[in-house]
C-alpha cells in the first residue's frame, strides 16, 4: 500500500468518525448496543477497504513473472490463467473484490488464487 492509500484510508476514516459524531448528536439516548452498531456499520466499509488493500499490496498475488509456482497439494506445476475476479463476504458483511492471478495445476485440476511461496 502507498501513501495515496494511506491517505484515501485516512480521509475515509475521518468521514466515519464524522459520521458517528453527527449520529450520536442526534441520538443521545442510544443505548451502548446502538451505538456499537452504528460505529460497526460506519467501519464495515472502510474495513473491507483495508482488507482488499492488504491482501493485495504482495507481488506474491501473482502467478507471472516469478519462479514457476508449483501445487501445494500434489506439486504439480501451475498453468497462469490471468487475473481474475473474486469476491468475498467480510465478517462486518461488506463485499470485497479481490481481483488477482489465477492458476490450474496442470496435474490434478486444482484451480485455485496463489497466495504466493
Amino acid at each position: 500500500m502507498g501513501s495515496k492509500d494511506s491517505d484515501a484510508r485516512l480521509a475515509g476514516f475521518q468521514a466515519v468518525l464524522l459520521g458517528l459524531q453527527e449520529w450520536r448528536a442526534l441520538h443521545p439516548q442510544a443505548s451502548f448496543a446502538a451505538i456499537e452498531a452504528a460505529l460497526d456499520a460506519g467501519l464495515a466499509h472502510l474495513r473491507a477497504q483495508l482488507l482488499a488493500d492488504l491482501a493485495l499490496a504482495s507481488a506474491a498475488t501473482e502467478v507471472s513473472g516469478r519462479a514457476a509456482p508449483r501445487c501445494a497439494g500434489c506439486g504439480g506445476a501451475l498453468s497462469d490463467e490471468g487475473p481474475r475476479a473474486r469476491t468475498v463476504v467480510t465478517v462486518g458483511h461488506a463485499p470485497v473484490t479481490l481481483r488477482r492471478d489465477y492458476a490450474t495445476c496442470t496435474r490434478c485440476g486444482y484451480r485455485f488464487f496463489p497466495s504466493g511461496p
